[in-house]
């Protein structure tokens, strides 16, 4: 009988720390969007497609290892061959978490994305907006100030963004804070 019990203490206390790692997450961060290969070939030299960038996120974490998460980014406004054009892009994940201690862990994110360019290339050119859907891939870091408190370091790459002129893969790094409901 005491072997039982002793069990079954042990079974909730699993329980209970494996419900400290589930819940949802909300955050937001700033970082820099880089598409450089949409300037190859172009002899503009105001070609610079490498802007800053802002980032909303949320998400839900099941347990230690895994979560699921939606993003909305938004670039600031750049030069692509003489042409202002600006980024939104919306995506959705898979996260796998690989806790390194209590504090520290690196994640790995695997998903969907669609992309919104608009380009306005001036009074005479009819400004065209361009929509794309393909695959995302990322690597990050995080490290939890406290039980509710995250901060992230994390690296995208966006297959074949349409930039009118070409499809490029896109790359966002980005610095964030998340705060987790547990």
């Amino acid at each position: 009988m005491k072997r039982i019990c002793i069990g079954i203490v042990l079974s909730l206390a699993c329980a209970a720390a494996g419900a400290q790692d589930r819940g949802w997450y909300l955050g937001g961060g700033i970082g820099r969007l880089d598409a450089k290969s949409a300037c190859d070939g172009s002899a503009s030299e105001g070609c610079d497609a490498s802007v800053g960038l802002g980032k909303g996120f949320g998400g839900y974490q099941f347990n230690r290892n895994f979560a699921i998460e939606a993003a909305l980014l938004i670039a600031a406004q750049f030069e692509i061959v003489s042409a202002s054009t600006s980024v939104g892009i919306l995506e959705m994940s898979a996260v796998g978490i690989l806790p390194l201690n209590e504090r520290f862990s690196l994640f790995g994110k695997a998903g969907l994305y669609r992309a919104q360019v608009d380009i306005n290339a001036g009074v005479f050119f009819a400004a065209q907006r361009r929509t794309s859907d393909g695959l995302m891939a990322g690597l990050g870091a995080s490290v939890d100030f406290n039980r509710k408190l995250t901060g992230r370091l994390e690296w995208q790459r966006f297959h074949d963004v349409d930039f009118v002129a070409r499809r490029t893969d896109t790359d966002v790094v980005s610095l964030g804070l998340a705060y987790r409901w547990r």
